[in-house]
């Protein structure tokens, strides 16, 4: 893949966020797909939200492997969670797109919601993978998409992903978090020179569709912080 095709996985990525969860326009199977999948990922916990997207995986057609870990934080305490890994494509460098499925605790102690964040920008991710996978006989990275547990309690999921992945071979990251309305994208400039190819052709993609994009100089923390050393967008 050359690296203008590269960069153009975070303006797909991000553009598949833009398109409301409700969706109210646009292809009506994906829209109604994308709207009964965040209805399911209501539950009563994040196990529960795993099961889910499992089924909604192997309804796409996604293959995946689940990678489980030892987590949690003085919190919880010890915490069993799992990561789902989609790998596709072939060539000697990755690009890694990530999106955590995982909802908060909210100070009550009732489980949220966690719709907007972020079932929406899971959901997201996961129709940019069916989309890309379709068309990998034309890239040259492999593709790893990792939908990661336990974000909302320090980032952990995806600190155990990178801690078994070949660091050397991570070309790019794209991480989406927070998803809801609308057609406006946010995205963040935390990341400095690391990200300036990506954000060019971000709001380049941004000019040329008419699609409100909002920076922000400090995103909050997110999946995007742990990977280093490649070129990042987190929206």
């Amino acid at each position: 893949m050359r690296m203008k095709s590269l960069l153009a996985v975070a303006p797909l990525a991000l553009a598949l966020v833009a398109q409301p969860v409700w969706a109210q326009e646009a292809d009506n199977t994906v829209a109604a797909r994308i709207q009964s999948a965040a209805e399911r990922l209501v539950q009563d916990s994040n196990p529960a939200r795993l099961e889910v997207l499992k089924a909604h995986l192997d309804t796409m057609g996604l293959a995946y492997e689940l990678q489980t870990f030892e987590g949690g934080n003085r919190q919880t305490g010890p915490m069993a969670g799992t990561n789902i890994v989609i790998t596709f494509g072939e060539g000697a460098r990755d690009i890694v797109m990530t999106a955590h499925y995982d909802a908060a605790v909210l100070r009550d102690g009732a489980f949220s919601h966690g719709v907007v964040d972020n079932a929406g920008g899971t959901l997201a991710m996961i129709e940019a993978a069916k989309s890309l996978q379709a068309h990998s006989n034309h890239l040259n990275h492999r593709m790893i998409v990792v939908l990661t547990d336990q974000e909302e309690l320090g980032l952990i999921g995806a600190g155990k992903w990178l801690e078994q992945a070949d660091k050397t071979r991570i070309t790019g990251v794209v991480n989406v978090d927070v998803a809801a309305y609308g057609r406006t994208v946010m995205f963040g400039l935390n990341n400095g020179e690391a990200s300036r190819g990506l954000v060019r052709t971000l709001r380049t993609y941004c000019a040329d569709t008419a699609t409100d994009c909002e920076s922000f100089p400090v995103y909050p923390p997110s999946e995007d912080r742990i990977p280093h050393g490649a070129r990042r967008q987190d929206g």
